[in-house]
């Protein structure tokens, strides 16, 4: 059987579609690995999943958008599930409870553990996507995911999803314009998700040209302010200092909106509160730092205004500059424009101070300016960023840097 692409239609599904996009989905997800641990035996697994496209699609129609893909000779071939923020609520979960039974419990994790990741702004939330096998490769999937983001293009509202593998991460969905956010979802077993945001009509920038030299990280070490502290340069008798755990899991800024480093509240807070946590004389010793906030090098995205601080975060041009990026600065990573990820991975690792491994944010924006840049729980460099508002109280935060006086 071959399917033409252009032979497709999309169109909006109806009840009586359900019971055909129950069986793709079906068909597609019932070896997923987030599956096979949710429900282990293959047979229960397979009436389990029923059960929840089928509530997966009454939600879609009830609250959100459920498209179809239709050929003229061979019917429904695919569907695309989309959702408002908060559509599943107490009796959906009732639901869910209800059918999962023994299998209640880790249904019930895998929402809380996706619930913990969802953004912090308004989205509508692409719940689930799936297309007939003898339509793979064909373009179905992109086809379904386009013709939604041109509705939601028009209304300027974002699209967030989870994307269960990194390779599905790195096709379609980026071709489409998603970006990696934050750090993949953990699961028992291994098993991950890896959350995606779009902003409407922003299918992604192209990499800006950047030259700097690789440099190495270093291995000096002092305690400063009862805290430990990585030496990253010393000159004319000053020190500049990084903490080598995060602080404390903190925003990068109270909200979601554009925002840059001189007007974010994380700069405030460490400037004042944490700052104040230093005695009188530890605080002598701190240099008020003219501080250069340059564009993201890989979306051009404006960093603002230049600040003067006593404590700051590290950019992305710094991290690279003392800790390293096996020169993927300058070349640009081959495998996603969205990280720089290295063999210098294991030096930009953090853990937090109860020993968690955990992300900390760059002050460089990130895709755009309601975005910053990060280091992940993986050591990765994410250019892209994440949200500037992201709640970090399961994740990470912030690592100060300053100069010192020895």
């Amino acid at each position: 059987m071959s399917v033409d692409v252009k032979d497709l239609t999309i169109r909006l599904a109806n009840e009586s579609d359900t019971e055909t996009v129950v069986e793709i989905m079906g068909i597609n997800f019932r070896d997923a690995e987030f599956v096979a641990w949710v429900v282990e035996d293959p047979e229960e697994r397979a009436e389990v999943l029923k059960d929840y496209f089928r509530l997966l699609m009454s939600v879609g129609l009830k609250k959100g958008t459920v498209n179809v893909a239709e050929c003229p000779d061979l019917g429904v071939l695919g569907a695309a599930i989309w959702c408002p923020k908060g559509s599943m609520g107490e009796d959906e979960n009732n639901e869910i409870l209800r059918f999962a039974g023994e299998h209640a419990p880790r249904f019930q994790l895998l929402g809380d553990t996706l619930e913990e990741h969802y953004p912090p702004a308004m989205y509508e939330h692409l719940v689930v996507i799936s297309v007939h096998p003898s339509a793979h490769g064909r373009g179905a999937g992109g086809k379904l995911i386009s013709h939604r983001l041109n509705e939601l293009d028009k209304i300027g509202m974002p699209a967030y999803l989870e994307a269960t593998t990194r390779q599905s991460a790195r096709g379609a969905y980026e071709r489409a314009g998603f970006q990696p956010v934050g750090d993949p979802i953990k699961l028992p077993r291994g098993v991950q998700g890896f959350p995606m945001w779009r902003n409407p009509g922003e299918p992604g920038g192209k990499p800006a040209t950047y030259t700097l030299e690789d440099e190495q990280g270093t291995d000096k070490v002092m305690k400063f302010g009862g805290y430990r502290w990585w030496i990253l340069s010393v000159r004319d008798g000053k020190a500049l200092l990084l903490c080598d755990h995060v602080i404390e899991k903190k925003c990068y800024h109270d909200r979601y909106e554009s925002v840059t480093w001189a007007d974010s509240t994380l700069r405030h807070y460490i400037n004042d509160t944490f700052y104040n946590t230093f005695s009188e004389a530890d605080r002598s010793r701190i240099q008020e730092t003219s501080i250069t906030n340059s564009y993201n090098p890989w979306f051009g995205t404006n960093g603002g205004r230049d600040t003067k601080d006593k404590i700051f975060i590290l950019s992305i041009k710094d991290v690279v500059t003392y800790l390293g990026d096996s020169g993927q600065f300058k070349n640009k990573n081959p495998d996603s424009k969205f990280f720089i990820n290295d063999r210098f991975n294991g030096i930009r690792r953090a853990v937090s101070d109860d020993n968690i491994p955990s992300s900390w944010w760059l002050r460089t924006p990130g895709s755009n300016q309601s975005f910053a840049s990060c280091v992940t729980i993986e050591g990765r460099i994410a250019v892209s960023g994440d949200f500037v508002n992201r709640d970090y109280f399961f994740v990470g935060g912030f690592r100060p840097a300053m100069w010192i006086n020895l």
